[in-house]
């Protein structure tokens, strides 16, 4: 698979793999991964970057009720009501709880690239 160009607006978090022996780091714009780079002399073309994929709320919970179901197999009908209930709160959460690097890396384009480099180069020196 074909690694894809694309153009990074600084408008969404991504990841940067920076060492293989560690894990990735998370940046949420181009501040971030600019500061980043200059705290440990990194030069932005050297990395690889991955989408940050979002996780919401109610992605991540999943209530097991076959503990709570009674000798029919069916569930209290407050107890339905509530976990109803919690799962519509959750929905309404709509800030990403968490994210997650995609298992692709993408390029960024040549031009990207040289921009950070300068800021970089420029903060060091």
């Amino acid at each position: 698979m074909s690694e894809e160009l694309k153009c990074w607006d600084g408008k969404y978090p991504l990841f940067i793999e920076w060492d293989k022996s560690e894990q990735m780091e998370f940046v949420e714009d181009e501040e971030a991964l600019v500061a980043f780079c200059v705290s440990r002399r990194l030069n932005p073309r050297k990395l690889q970057y991955y989408d940050a994929e979002p996780m919401y709320a109610w992605e991540g919970v999943h209530i097991d009720t076959e503990e709570l179901e009674n000798d029919d197999g069916e569930l209290d009908k407050e107890v339905l009501e509530l976990i109803e209930e919690f799962e519509q709160k959750l929905r309404k959460i709509k800030c990403p709880v968490i994210y997650w690097a995609s298992y692709s890396p993408f390029k960024i384009s040549e031009a990207q690239l040289e921009e950070w480099y300068a800021k970089v180069k420029g903060t060091l020196a």
